[in-house]
């Protein structure tokens, strides 16, 4: 049986020297336990593979880009630790990440912690959608979700909640997660004091159109899995009636020229895929539930986590 503490999965694509300097993060970590390293080269070719050849890590190598979700089941899936901390490559950890990160574990019913950037405090999952909140403090506290793109799960809640949820690719798979995890009866904790810088963009940048459609598609599918059996319907068909707006009007204080075309075509195109896959998001709400990972008081869940992180920003 492995003794490693912590199993750190770095998710590349395209970008050797964001990765090593993430790596090199975690490094410098004032008190680092038996660990190991990995990083997953998404849609590896041989010059990317070189870029990495030679690093402290284990290489794991994809053939095609299989989004933030498939390369982090992939690294994820290849780790011996007890516990997983998943992170971008343009994330750079402080150098108490891992003391403060496993601290946050204590409690044996948290199953996965996360902290902030210097951009957002938590995600805020309200009982209708989506919203980030910038630029406030909160206190360490129970959360119904927090940032994929930083986090540490145990693993054998990883194993359990089966990972990330491939149909998602990159985007509100964190949410997703999150939301399977509280269906188990787990815990989900935001501590502020675990802190890192996140260039936000470095791969999203890249493909402006599809972040944008994603973002508008995997919140639908998020409402389909999660939301109340008296209500997911009715959300979804709001959803894609507020895709169908932002697609004709534009979102208030969205992008503007260029990247205002880009953003209306993709939520017009979002519309379009919920219009179009009603059947299948009906398909995979019953196999979600026949998984044992629902909760008809989700909604319900969010709109209490909601109120108390509110009431402490206000």
């Amino acid at each position: 049986m492995s003794n490693l503490t912590i199993t750190f999965v770095i998710l590349n694509w395209r970008n050797a020297a964001a990765t090593r300097a993430c790596a090199d993060s975690i490094a410098r970590q004032r008190s680092l336990p038996p660990h190991e390293l990995i990083v997953v080269d998404n849609e590896s070719t041989p010059s990317s593979a070189r870029a990495l050849d030679g690093g402290p890590w284990r290489l794991v190598t994809l053939d095609t880009n299989r989004g933030f979700t498939g390369g982090m089941n992939a690294g994820a899936g290849a780790a011996r630790g007890r516990f997983i901390a998943l992170l971008n490559n343009d994330v750079r950890l402080a150098d108490d990440w891992s003391e403060r990160a496993l601290a946050a574990m204590a409690e044996p019913r948290v199953a996965i912690v996360g902290g902030r950037d210097e951009h957002t405090t938590v995600p805020v999952v309200s009982p209708l959608g989506f919203l980030a909140l910038s630029d406030v403090e909160l206190p360490r506290m129970r959360v119904a979700a927090v940032d994929g793109g930083h986090l540490l799960i145990r693993a054998t809640a990883w194993r359990g909640l089966g990972g990330f949820d491939d149909d998602f690719f990159a985007y509100h798979e964190d949410l997703d997660l999150c939301a399977r995890a509280l269906a188990r009866g787990w815990q989900i904790v935001f501590d502020p004091a675990l802190r890192v810088s996140h260039a936000r963009g470095t791969s999203s940048d890249r493909v402006r159109w599809r972040r944008v459609f994603w973002a508008r598609r995997n919140r639908t599918i998020w409402l389909a899995k999660h939301f109340p059996h008296a209500a997911w319907r009715e959300a979804i068909l709001a959803a894609a009636l507020e895709y169908a707006a932002e697609g004709v009007r534009g979102a208030p204080g969205g992008p503007s020229g260029a990247d205002a075309v880009i953003a209306r075509s993709a939520a017009l195109a979002g519309c379009l895929w919920v219009v179009t896959h009603g059947r299948w998001l009906a398909a995979k709400r019953r196999t979600n539930i026949g998984r044992g990972l629902y909760a008809d008081s989700y909604r319900n869940y969010l709109a209490e986590v909601y109120d108390a992180m509110t009431a402490v920003s206000a």
